[in-house]
């Protein structure tokens, strides 16, 4: 009881100490990793050297219990950082697809209405305000899932 209170003052008194770290959570969480690993191999090696004492063999227990749990965790945080990027990348192709077939489809227009002046005139002042409500409200609807039943929105 007594030495799990010192630990907390220690720890407090460290906080108030140490300066604001500029590690992000990854970094943190995979150096905490490895430096379980590292106390881990030490007290394995004591083992193996048969130097342990009772304490160093429940400790390797109880590291080995933390050093996995914390490497699933970096794991998973890796694994959706991943998938993050992926979508990003996914979303960065969609929107230059987006963008290459608006823009074709308004030279085709454009083209199509040569020598009508007024009407060119018309889709070149109205297509990007158009685009820019247009193009953000479908993607919004793809990403609400499916329409209801009853079909399509017109």
């Amino acid at each position: 009881m007594r030495a799990s209170r010192e630990a907390r003052i220690a720890a407090a008194e460290a906080a108030r100490a140490a300066p604001q770290s500029t590690r992000d959570a990854g970094e943190i969480l995979v150096s905490t990793m490895q430096d379980g690993d590292t106390i881990y191999q030490h007290l394995y090696r004591r083992f193996r050297a048969g130097i342990a004492t009772d304490a160093d063999v429940a400790a390797m227990g109880a590291w080995v219990d933390r050093t996995n749990r914390l490497a699933k965790t970096v794991l998973d945080a890796r694994i959706e950082e991943r998938r993050t990027q992926l979508a990003e990348s996914d979303g960065l192709l969609v929107a230059g697809v987006i963008r290459r077939s608006l823009d074709r489809l308004r030279d085709e227009v454009l083209e199509a209405l040569a020598g009508h002046h007024e009407a060119e005139r018309l889709v070149v002042r109205m297509w990007e305000p158009t685009v820019a409500v247009v193009v953000p409200r479908e993607l919004r609807a793809i990403a609400a899932g499916p329409p209801a039943a009853g079909g399509l929105d017109a």
